[in-house]
């Protein structure tokens, strides 16, 4: 199910995680174990530790293929988001203005099948990834564009006034009790010294 756009809102890349090569070597460690078996004793020990190796990598490569296979990638116009989730669907977003760098990594294998893991950062530390997709420079490339392309937010200052605040002291005439600020040498309504 596609993601729901905002006002003005287009979707430049989107993709899946690409599934991973570990069913051939899952393939390849059963019937290596197998075959060992047929050379006697080291041969059953050997398969007996290929077995164990085997089932090690089939638990992974379950966890993997559940964890990563309701995963959606997308790059819009405003922000990038991961949508993730078998029975409940979790979203991650990040708005391209709080972009600030994106970085991506490709071990050799992955390289040789140009798929790779892509981070985008941002300075309030939301920062987000996108695991084995392909091309990673290009689709690093599409967020920066994309980030370049955002209007720009023009930061008018803001000037406030500032309000003076004088506090005047008064003085109470002792005959009639009026009020006059201080300095004041005589009262006004009755004429008595301050």
């Amino acid at each position: 199910m596609p993601i729901i756009l905002g006002q003005n809102e287009s979707i430049l890349w989107e993709s899946r995680p690409v599934q991973s090569v570990r069913g051939i070597v899952l393939t390849v460690i059963f019937f290596l174990g197998v075959g060992l078996a047929a050379y006697g004793p080291v041969g059953v020990v050997l398969a007996a530790l290929s077995f164990f190796i085997f089932l090690f990598t089939l638990f992974f490569t379950v966890l993997s293929f559940v964890s990563l296979r309701n995963a959606h990638f997308y790059i819009t116009n405003q922000r990038i988001v991961r949508e993730q989730g078998t029975v409940s669907k979790k979203n991650w977003e990040l708005p391209l203005q709080y972009l600030t760098t994106v970085n991506f990594a490709q071990s050799v294998p992955n390289r040789m099948r140009g798929i790779g893991k892509v981070y985008f950062n941002s300075a309030d530390r939301r920062n987000l990834s996108f695991v084995r997709v392909k091309e990673p420079a290009r689709v690093k490339q599409t967020a920066l564009d994309a980030k370049s392309h955002l209007p720009s937010l023009s930061v008018q200052p803001v000037i406030r006034e500032r309000e003076v605040i004088t506090r005047e002291v008064l003085i109470q005439c002792r005959s009639c009790g009026a009020r006059y600020p201080q300095g004041t040498a005589k009262c006004l309504t009755c004429g008595d010294n301050l």
